[in-house]
């Protein structure tokens, strides 16, 4: 699984996607630049760091990796196999395995805010409705405690103002 995420206000949605589409594209079809491939060698390297700060943190992944067969040299390895990367092996593996046609979007927000239509990034568009509705649903029966505290969860929802103390922070 591979998973590019970003935030951006509601109005450049649109113009957000496809940056990341166009970038997506341009790893695929080109070399990433000297620049490019240093810092990511060096981000991924120093972040090694943090994975082996504490004792515990320590402990925990070389009992992961002999759990899963890796070789007791396993981080030496690595470190020397991000060292060896070229931008060729980045070329290489983005054509190898990214497939923009086939990537699945995800934007959450309220379409009418996106600034331009989903749509005219030439993909098909589901939309999902994660509405919370303002009307309290029927309790079930013979559940008088659940009753009472969903009868007051949506008394507070569509009168704040009634809510208890506590769920007014």
């Amino acid at each position: 699984m591979f998973e590019i995420s970003g935030g951006t206000k509601s109005l450049s949605t649109v113009e957000t996607i496809k940056a990341i589409q166009e970038e997506v594209d341009r790893h695929t079809t080109s070399d990433v630049t000297e620049e490019e491939l240093k810092t990511a060698k060096d981000t991924a390297l120093n972040s090694l760091v943090f994975a082996y700060d504490t004792r515990a943190k320590t402990l925990g992944r070389l009992l992961t990796y002999q759990y899963y067969g890796y070789p007791t040299d396993f981080i030496q390895q690595y470190q020397k196999a991000l060292e060896a990367v070229t931008r060729a092996d980045v070329l290489r593996v983005a054509k190898e395995h990214l497939n923009p046609a086939a990537f699945t979007i995800v934007a959450v927000g309220n379409p009418d805010d996106f600034g331009r239509p989903l749509d005219t990034l030439g993909n098909p568009v589901t939309t999902i409705d994660l509405t919370i509705p303002l009307e309290a649903p029927e309790p079930a029966k013979g559940d008088t405690a659940a009753s009472k505290r969903a009868s007051s969860f949506w008394r507070a929802r569509s009168r704040p103002s009634e809510a208890p103390a506590h769920w007014r922070r």
